[in-house]
């Protein structure tokens, strides 16, 4: 229940603030977390962002989440990485 969402500099504009900003409201309220990185940010401090989403995502092991809901009629359980 974990998302990674990279950003490249066009989502400082403020068209896309917003609309990041409804997606993301969007899916926490299907039960993610959202993890929002710079591009820039990845290729100055590789070790770093990978310590953040280890971090997190080791934290939010133990979080009860909408996970926990029924399984799809296909018995699926929904799962995204989201990679910009």
């Amino acid at each position: 229940m974990l998302i990674v969402e990279l950003d490249g500099s066009q989502h400082a504009e403020a068209k896309n603030v917003t609309a990041d900003a409804a997606r993301i409201k969007y899916l926490e309220g299907l039960g993610y977390f959202v993890i929002r990185v710079w591009n820039a940010d990845l290729n100055r401090n590789l070790d770093g962002v990978l310590e953040t989403i280890y971090a997190t995502a080791f934290t939010r092991r133990n979080t009860p989440s909408s996970a926990l809901r029924a399984p799809s009629p296909q018995g699926e359980k929904a799962t995204a990485i989201a990679i910009e």
